[in-house]
């Protein structure tokens, strides 16, 4: 997500230092998206856990499992 869509969630943004993490004053924090080309392009419109899901799957296959 970007920063207006933290915002917009409830969350605050941790954008401008890692430290903020720790320092602000909620649990509710929220990191915003780096939008690297490359790996967008790598990632194909899927996310993270659709990439984990096609990943363990082929594990399954190689290890014999269903």
């Amino acid at each position: 997500p970007d920063d207006a869509a933290i915002l917009d969630a409830g969350y605050m943004s941790q954008d401008a230092s890692d430290l903020l993490a720790i320092t602000l004053p909620s649990n509710k924090i929220g990191i915003p998206a780096n939008n690297i080309r490359h790996f967008n392009k790598k990632l194909a419109g899927r996310t993270f856990g659709d990439v984990q899901d096609e990943l363990d799957a082929k594990r399954r296959v190689k290890l014999g499992g269903a």
